[in-house]
């Protein structure tokens, strides 16, 4: 049978992925974003209610966001050592609450 294809779109040397569904031309969600300028934003989600689930930056860092589509918030970010970084608060809001090292360290910040 066919299967589900990603589907490149490059407007502004921004590159944008899709999602097409065979058999539904017109489902294309959109799964990731990437900016001329080193940060790729990944999605999840059907047609018109995706919601940000990671976002990649230039130097190695990768934050992981949770919630609603418009609510989404940032819950932990992850360094290229391996510290993650955990966080709490609503979208716009969010506080560093601990980090925990790759040797099993954890430092409260609160």
């Amino acid at each position: 049978g066919q299967r589900a294809q990603l589907d490149l779109c490059v407007r502004d040397q921004t590159r944008r992925w899709h999602l097409v569904l065979p058999g539904r031309a017109a489902h294309r969600a959109i799964v990731r974003v990437a900016h001329p300028h080193g940060i790729t934003m990944h999605y999840t989600g059907i047609t018109g209610e995706e919601r940000l689930v990671r976002l990649d930056q230039a130097d190695g860092i990768s934050s992981y966001w949770e919630g609603e589509r418009g609510a989404e918030r940032r819950v932990r970010m992850v360094h290229p050592g391996g510290a993650v970084v955990f966080s709490e608060g609503a979208m716009g809001e969010e506080r560093d609450v601990r980090v925990v090292f790759p040797d099993g360290r954890l430092i409260s910040l609160e």
